[in-house]
């Protein structure tokens, strides 16, 4: 009998460290609710319920037929953001609207999962909460078994590739105000298809953080085209449209946007690295996007 009491113990200690385990896993994205109403309809009440929740709608955008990307923020994320290096990447939160056959799904990417890939100090559980209370909840989603927590805060999806300060430096200028003289006008008028979906000026200093859509036409700009990305690792049936759009920040006269390789990597964890569904199909976008955005905030001569 005590042999039977040991083994039953370790059992349920081993359930136990299993259920610890489960719950430090987090994924990426959260589908609020799936609907067979209008899509402009759903939309509309997805833009209030977000401004409803005490959030700043900032941009939205289309990147393909059939999707709607939102992006919004509050002044607490952006106080947030601004307490750790590069955290005003982290200021900015994301929803979609995605028609799927005869659904519209709505998600949004999950904040305390953002919020541990981009190193903040607060876990924004608190903006999770508000969004599943403003939106709803199903399930969360975007990778099977999901990443540990501990493991997101220094995420790199295999040995060699990029971490989260890995960044691509896209610009460098003597001042901030120059930086960002040479980035508003450059948006304003280059011919790479890279264009502004939103423009917002983070407190104390933290720079201004840019939202930005990419459209290149033909096979020789693809790489680095919205539509065409998503097209290879947005294949799921729940769609993570919510990933959209990229990130450029400014700040102290830098000129930076998160790399590729760590960007797509950490919102698609699960991803295959060979398959017509993976990072091999995508291998020259990492160099492609670098050099759209690096020709989309420089001014031309």
């Amino acid at each position: 009998m005590l042999k039977f009491n040991k083994v039953f113990a370790l059992i349920i200690l081993s359930c136990l460290s299993f259920g610890s385990a489960a719950e430090d896993r987090l994924k990426p994205f959260v589908l609020a609710s799936v609907s067979t109403d209008d899509f402009d309809v759903i939309a509309a009440n997805t833009e209030s319920a977000i401004t409803a929740a005490g959030y700043e709608i900032i941009g939205s955008y289309t990147p393909y037929p059939g999707a709607l990307a939102l992006a919004f923020t509050s002044e607490k994320l952006q106080q947030t953001a601004g307490k750790t290096p590069l955290g005003g990447f982290g200021s900015v939160l994301r929803a979609s609207v995605t028609a799927v056959d005869d659904q519209v799904q709505v998600g949004f990417v999950n904040p305390v999962y953002l919020a541990n890939a981009y190193r903040l100090e607060d876990d924004l559980a608190e903006e999770r909460e508000t969004l599943v209370a403003a939106l709803g909840f199903d399930t969360d989603f975007g990778s099977k078994r999901g990443v540990k927590m501990k493991s997101l805060r220094r995420y790199n999806y295999m040995l060699g590739m990029e971490h989260f300060d890995d960044v691509y430096e896209l610009a460098g200028h003597e001042s901030q105000a120059a930086a960002v003289a040479a980035v508003d006008a450059s948006l304003a008028s280059n011919e790479v298809g890279v264009k502004q979906v939103y423009r917002l000026e983070l407190p104390d200093s933290g720079g201004v953080l840019y939202g930005v859509s990419m459209k290149g036409e033909g096979d020789d700009n693809k790489y680095y085209d919205d539509a065409y990305q998503m097209s290879v690792v947005d294949f799921q049936a729940l769609r993570s449209t919510a990933y959209l759009p990229y990130e450029i920040l400014v700040r102290d006269g830098d000129v930076q946007a998160l790399h590729m390789r760590f960007r797509m990597a950490v919102h698609f964890p699960d991803l295959s690295m060979m398959g017509k569904h993976s990072f091999m199909t995508l291998m020259p976008s990492p160099k492609a996007i670098n050099q759209a955005l690096s020709a989309a905030v420089t001014p031309s001569p």
